[in-house]
């Protein structure tokens, strides 16, 4: 232990708060929370701790420098917990996926007319969020349903702001039009309500709502509605997305039931959620690189998953005791207004329902193994193939995507793996500042010198992959080369994969299955330090998770390509409309809400905005979809 941290365990406050400890180059070693730091972190360097941890007993040889916060009460320090653990990613907590690996449906029943949208981070905004769904599919497919089903507004706030006139989905019964037309604000909150429910899982309540509403408007002769009752009633028992709801127990209570499975450093942990007796979805957290017994474990998932959580239910249930689930309670109840309970059952029906949860764990296990099983074996045949010292954990490829060579429209993306799959907390985009006219050389040399110049910084989010990976052939691995004896960069290997090509002659001897059948393409792999490129088996593992790799990058690439320089050429081919102007420009984009939106307009709806000549329109059409000069009346 160094003098600073020396002198630092001498003056701690007895005070709640955060506490971080940090290694040589500030990397994060652990983030904790206390209700009293000094007796807390103190015990960390007592004689005969009791702490098995492995990370306690190198304190020692680890700690370089150690941070404190005061908080006003644990419930704050809670909170801060939780937020720096997302920031600083130590490598002695346990870290669920980032959250922004699923979609969440935002509902905010303050507006005036309330609209779902999917979001990837939820934020302790005031709106209510429903899910995470795994699946994205049934996260938009919820939306689709829900909207379908209750005529909610589907577009954003400043499309609806500018509406003028109903748009194509209120001329196909699946939105009421608040935007122009008389709606009933009662009659859409309720829509907005029920729309809720449905989210929630809470689907008997909700068809007993309507079977009512349905007789009772049948019985007052309003056949109208009734009809409309009725099909919204078939189309619930149609509605279907993410996990199959079952009826678990006959209760009015909302529960939340833990479930873990463990073996040595990695876990699943599966949270059913129960909502008035149904089980109507099961959350898997897979946990890896776990040097923390099992209690602290769970309190770790526990502050991480419901710090910030919009919806809370009536109770959680886990399967044994945690540390500080007193202080959750505490800070859920409040944030609630209403009772939350963190419960152990030891008997009857929760018994039951954590053997649930504790099955439903073990099977994703089992699942999550034989993923990590796939990954790891592919790493290997790439570490094999690549003749690395050892697999790579960590994967980054970089590609470059233009417009033709347009200026100012070069952008590039890196998309990253980690043990074999996905890591989105390390995605990257640029917008390249040079003007490269096209040169994919030069944009790659910017962009590599970006990228590595951070890595220098010591961040921990800008730490260099095991490998890295360049879409394109020897021009484009020299250039990384390049960059990497500027930078001095030495611990990461380089690869390039260039685009699939016919595959080569079958070597002598060999037999072809027929002289007249044409040969599968194949990735050619170039290697730093190898004169002759890679030809790996069609199909082989290494060449699978490079080119799965490869795909996500360039999908990546392409799509900031559209969004980036779609939409500014959109914008500046309006600007450039003869005789129209940016108060012309303004109301066009109010009336449309986007220049997208002015593009798709046809000549009379354009002639027939507020203070848009027919000449105005006319030109506007010429410029941005050529060939629709119908003709308008003047008037």
């Amino acid at each position: 232990m160094n003098e600073r941290v020396r002198q630092k365990l001498a003056r701690l406050p007895r005070a709640p708060g955060v506490y971080v400890m940090r290694a040589a180059g500030g990397a994060a070693l652990y983030v904790g929370k206390a209700s009293d730091l000094r007796s807390r972190v103190r015990s960390y360097f007592t004689p005969g701790t009791t702490d098995a941890r492995f990370f306690v007993s190198q304190l020692d040889a680890l700690l370089d420098d150690l941070e404190t916060v005061v908080t006003a009460d644990e419930r704050e320090a809670l909170l801060l917990e939780n937020s720096l653990i997302k920031e600083l990613r130590p490598r002695y907590n346990i870290r669920l996926r980032d959250d922004k690996d699923y979609l969440s449906i935002r509902l905010d029943e303050r507006a005036a007319w309330p609209r779902l949208e999917l979001v990837r981070r939820p934020r302790p905004d005031g709106a209510r969020y429903f899910g995470p769904f795994a699946n994205a599919r049934a996260a938009r497919e919820a939306v689709r349903v829900v909207q379908r089903l209750f005529r909610l507004r589907p577009c954003r706030d400043s499309v609806f702001r500018g509406r003028s006139r109903p748009c194509l989905l209120h001329q196909i019964g699946r939105c009421d039009g608040p935007c122009v037309l008389p709606v009933d604000p009662a009659t859409y909150r309720t829509a907005v309500r029920r729309a809720a429910a449905l989210l929630e899982g809470r689907r008997d309540a909700l068809r007993t709502e309507l079977r009512d509403e349905m007789q009772a408007a049948a019985q007052a002769l309003d056949f109208e509605r009734a009809a409309r009752l009725r099909d919204q009633l078939a189309a619930l028992e149609r509605a279907a997305w993410g996990e199959p709801q079952r009826v678990v127990e006959v209760s009015a209570v909302d529960r939340d039931v833990v479930g873990l499975h463990r073996d040595g450093p990695v876990a699943v942990v599966v949270a059913l959620e129960v909502r008035a007796g149904r089980l109507v979805a099961v959350r898997g957290y897979p946990l890896a690189d776990l040097e923390v017994p099992d209690p602290e474990l769970l309190a770790g998932f526990l502050g991480q998953r419901y710090a910030d959580a919009s919806a809370t239910p009536d109770e959680i249930l886990l399967p044994f005791p945690a540390p500080d689930s007193d202080v959750l309670e505490a800070f859920l109840t409040a944030r609630r207004g209403r009772r939350v309970r963190v419960l152990v059952p030891r008997r009857g029906r929760g018994r039951r329902l954590l053997e649930l949860a504790r099955e439903n764990a073990e099977q994703r296990f089992r699942l999550e193994s034989r993923d990590r099983q796939s990954a790891a074996a592919q790493a290997e045949a790439l570490a094999r193939a690549l003749r690395l010292r050892r697999p790579p954990r960590t994967i980054e490829c970089v590609d470059i995507s233009h417009w033709g060579g347009e200026a100012g429209a070069t952008v590039a993306a890196v998309a990253a793996m980690l043990d074999g799959e996905p890591d989105k907390s390390r995605y990257r985009r640029f917008r390249l500042r040079g003007d490269h006219g096209g040169d994919d050389y030069a944009a790659m040399r910017e962009v590599l010198l970006r990228r590595f110049e951070r890595a220098r910084s010591g961040a921990p989010k800008w730490a260099p992959p095991d490998l890295l990976v360049v879409d394109g052939g020897r021009g484009q691995l020299a250039v990384a080369r390049a960059v990497f004896a500027d930078l001095g960069v030495a611990d990461t290997a380089l690869a390039a994969i260039a685009k699939p090509h016919e595959a080569p002659p079958p070597a002598p001897g060999a037999t072809a299955s027929s002289p007249a059948e044409p040969r599968a393409p194949v990735d050619t792999i170039y290697v730093a330090g190898r004169k002759n490129p890679l030809r790996l088996r069609p199909g082989s593992p290494a060449l699978r998770l490079l080119a799965r790799l490869r795909d996500e990058t360039h999908r990546c690439a392409v799509a900031f390509q559209a969004a980036t320089g779609g939409r500014r050429r959109l914008t500046d081919r309006l600007a450039a409309v003869p005789g129209v102007g940016p108060v012309t420009r303004r109301r066009l984009l109010r009336a449309f809400g986007s220049v997208a939106g002015v593009a798709r307009a046809s000549l009379e709806e354009l002639a027939a905005v507020e203070g848009v000549t027919a000449a105005q329109a006319r030109a506007v059409v010429q410029e941005l979809a050529p060939g629709r000069e119908e003709p308008v009346g003047q008037g």
